[in-house]
């Protein structure tokens, strides 16, 4: 989220000039319903009724504009508390109880925080080099 801050609504829009780019703001909401989709709804069992934000289609977030980050830090701030609350009661041998997970399979809790953790820090990569790029137009 810290990616998105000091941009305004041309910034937090722009994507680079290159196939299947995506801009900050898709990222970063993005970012938002991966994780509560995998660490909520898939690794918690959460109804998508109980979760804290709005889940959208995969076309809706990589299509996502907005004129301010503003929402996206609303509800990071309120799917912070819910993802905490969740590995907060994990414990050790949950790790290795298995779940079905819809593209993964069958996976581990602690493979899915792996693959939620490797996928969040892919997405950092590109939001610091997208947002490299939007101070240079």
């Amino acid at each position: 989220m810290k990616c998105l801050d000091g941009f305004d609504e041309q910034q937090l829009n722009w994507r680079p000039p290159a196939a299947e780019s995506n801009s900050l703001y898709v990222i970063a909401n993005h970012v938002l319903q991966n994780s509560q989709e995998n660490l909520l709804k898939i690794l918690g069992g959460q109804a998508t009724s109980e979760l804290p934000i709005k889940g959208i289609s995969r076309e809706e977030i990589f299509s996502a504009q907005g004129n301010s980050p503003q929402l996206l830090y609303k509800e990071w701030q309120v799917l912070k508390q819910e993802i905490i609350r969740q590995l907060n009661g994990l414990s050790d041998k949950e790790l290795n109880r298995e779940i079905e997970h819809p593209r993964r399979g069958c996976i581990t809790v602690h493979d899915i925080l792996l693959a939620v953790t490797s996928h969040m820090a892919e997405h950092l990569g590109h939001a610091e080099l997208t947002r490299d790029m939007v101070k240079r137009i």
